[in-house]
């Protein structure tokens, strides 16, 4: 009787996992559907973000923290709109006087054909996108 028991529980715990995996290949199947029809985010409001190293002054990564914080934005959509800003200018930022720099990291908000473009203005210029993106902050604090 207790081997029937037994035997009754480990089916119960096979049962179980089969459902959960098969809710979860549904679920899978329903959000590739989703995305194929372009649906994904339908209605959510997502603003495309590019992950990005930025080299830069401490001081004026502190400066521009707190004028995100001021604004009500994150650190990432301001850095954005830096980066944003030399893209438009056309010209890499001016050299740096700045000897000490730390290696930061931020979700930047720049969609991909200006970040596409900065990458080309930093490449030209002939130094790492990170530390032109660095030299976009410190520019800023001038």
């Amino acid at each position: 009787m207790l081997e029937y028991r037994d035997a009754l529980y480990q089916a119960g715990v096979l049962q179980r996992r089969i459902q959960r995996h098969d809710a979860a290949l549904h679920r899978q199947v329903e959000i590739e559907r989703l995305r194929a029809d372009g649906t994904l985010y339908h209605e959510e409001h997502r603003s495309q973000n590019r992950p990005a190293h930025v080299d830069v002054d401490p001081g004026a990564w502190a400066t521009v923290k707190r004028e995100s914080i001021r604004l009500h934005e994150t650190v990432g959509a301001r850095v954005g709109g830096l980066v944003v800003q030399f893209t438009d200018a056309g010209a890499p930022p001016s050299h740096s006087s700045v000897r000490t720099s730390e290696h930061r990291f931020a979700r930047l908000c720049v969609c991909d054909e200006r970040w596409a473009t900065f990458r080309g203005i930093a490449v030209d210029a002939h130094e790492p996108v990170a530390k032109a993106a660095g030299k976009s902050v410190e520019a800023r604090e001038c």
